[in-house]
């Protein structure tokens, strides 16, 4: 369990549908449900539901930051502080990193590759601001949260989605130039194949064509003879003592996610 975690769900209690959990925190809940363990995390991604987003919550986390004594970056080149990322708290029992993720607000003009955007509560744009994920993933985490001992989490199948999306857009970026660690591209990529442990044989619901096509995009970068799979089974020991094989975790992801093969 993430450090902090009951912490949050005490001072969050009475406002869980204004968020949901995604990354390690929501995947370590979800693998616990299967009895297996997961990598170790100390962040929290927090999905702000903005149709249900009250003014209380957006109180609370503020106090909760405060409480905290969390650092709040400041950009190099405006100088402008960055409201969407909160880390290194001083109160070591609080979660390590708090990123907050929206879809876009409404009535706001966003600019060309804008991935930032302030947060707005009842038309009234407050002192938050959250990385903008694609409208399809949004509706995604909304469709696939469930109820866990207080919080909301994602399911897995919004998981691994989310997931592939970020490990794509991290391989374009390093593609494209930009520096990206390597430990978080594996990092994605590792975490989406235990995730795979768990997914039953038989077809999940039926996705967007847009989710699907991530999953399938992702499938593609790992054919079975893939180079990588001798890391990837590596990684996977840590979960199971003998992990299935590249054909059986492909088979499960593209089954459950409806993707169709050649």
């Amino acid at each position: 369990m993430v450090v902090g975690l009951e912490r949050f769900r005490d001072h969050f209690r009475g406002l869980e549908t204004s968020y949901a959990f995604i990354g390690g925190a929501a995947c370590d809940a979800w693998m616990a449900r299967s009895g297996l363990p997961f990598r170790a995390t100390k962040d929290l991604d927090i999905v702000l539901v903005i149709e249900a987003l009250e003014p209380e919550f957006v109180a609370r986390f503020k106090d909760f930051v405060r409480s905290g004594r969390y650092q709040v970056r400041t950009r190099q080149e405006t100088g402008t502080r960055e409201f969407f990322r909160f880390t290194r708290p001083e109160e070591l029992d609080y979660p390590f990193m708090l990123e907050l993720f929206a879809r876009a607000p409404a009535g706001i003009d966003l600019g060309p590759g804008q991935e930032i955007a302030p947060v707005a509560v009842e038309e009234s744009v407050v002192s938050l601001s959250a990385i903008l994920l694609e409208q399809e993933f949004y509706e995604l985490v909304l469709a696939t949260r469930y109820d866990a001992d207080g919080v909301q989490m994602v399911g897995v199948d919004g998981l691994i989605p989310l997931k592939a999306r970020a490990y794509l857009d991290l391989v374009e970026r390093r593609a494209s130039g930009a520096k990206v660690d390597q430990a978080d591209i594996k990092k994605h990529r590792n975490d989406i194949f235990r995730l795979a442990l768990t997914l039953p044989a038989a077809p999940g619901p039926e996705r967007p064509p847009r989710i699907v096509e991530v999953v399938r995009s992702f499938l593609d970068a790992f054919p079975e003879g893939n180079l990588e799979w001798t890391s990837i089974h590596q990684a996977l020991k840590q979960t199971v003592r003998t992990p299935p094989t590249a054909a059986d975790l492909l088979r499960a992801l593209s089954t459950y996610f409806r993707v169709e093969t050649t």
